[in-house]
């Protein structure tokens, strides 16, 4: 009996066997913690890291050539998307260079980190530039002249009668004083032979200090009837100063 209980069991063991084997195999999917998490694509495309990575080295170049700082970070970034859009067509120019298209070849310059509307602008006429350096180089002078002009009153004792007449020869003095200046420098640079300073009828007109040169004593010997020799050779003596000092006004006043 128990053979017979052995020999029926086996075709039932092989029967469940076979619809084990029969039935279709099911393997879940693990996915990995980013591709389950991220619906991000992780694959960044060709060649824009390399890219990127060449001009950031012309950047730096770019700053340490030329020197170049910026007054923030925002504007430095700002300068920074400009320059790599100019490095990337100075590349596709080069290209072109390169087989034959173009006839020149472009590089780097202090101007890389500009917009071609703000190069424009760099290469424009500056008067207002220059005006300012003249406006400078006047008030300068002006300095330079009110210290020679305080100076002349000290050394000379000058004193006027009130504040307009004051401000008169101040301005006189100081038309005197750049003609000195330029004189100076004619000589400085062996044009003239001699050099002027300031000296007490600096504060004169030329015709002013001519006035002052006329003999006073000229008339007060006409009037004498007999004079000695002496007088007459100081009439004569006055007469050849006055002509001395005509010719010579440049040398002895502005």
């Amino acid at each position: 009996m128990g053979s017979a209980l052995l020999n029926a069991g086996v075709p039932l063991f092989l029967i469940l066997m076979g619809v084990a084997w029969g039935l279709p195999t099911i393997t879940p999917k693990i996915e990995s913690g980013t591709e389950a998490n991220s619906p991000i694509e992780t694959t960044a495309p060709p060649g824009g890291s390399e890219v990127e990575s060449q001009c950031h080295s012309a950047w730096q170049k770019f700053l340490i050539d030329f020197d170049v700082h910026y007054e923030s970070e925002p504007v430095a970034k700002k300068r920074r998307n400009i320059f790599c859009e100019n490095w990337q067509k100075i590349q596709n120019h080069n290209l072109l260079y390169e087989s034959g298209v173009e006839s020149f070849k472009k590089g780097i310059n202090q101007f890389s980190d500009l917009t071609f509307e703000e190069w424009k602008q760099k290469q424009q006429p500056r008067p207002k530039v220059e005006a300012t350096k003249e406006a400078s180089k006047d008030e300068i002078d002006k300095t330079k002249c009110l210290a020679a002009w305080n100076k002349f009153l000290i050394d000379f004792g000058a004193k006027y009668q009130d504040d307009g007449e004051t401000e008169k020869r101040h301005r006189i003095f100081c038309d005197n004083w750049r003609k000195i200046q330029d004189h100076n420098l004619q000589y400085e640079s062996g044009v003239e032979s001699f050099k002027k300073s300031i000296n007490q009828f600096s504060d004169l007109t030329f015709e002013e200090w001519k006035e002052k040169q006329r003999p006073i004593v000229a008339s007060e010997f006409s009037k004498l009837e007999n004079t000695t020799k002496d007088d007459q050779d100081t009439v004569k003596c006055q007469a050849a100063w006055k002509k001395f000092l005509a010719v010579s006004y440049y040398t002895y006043n502005p």
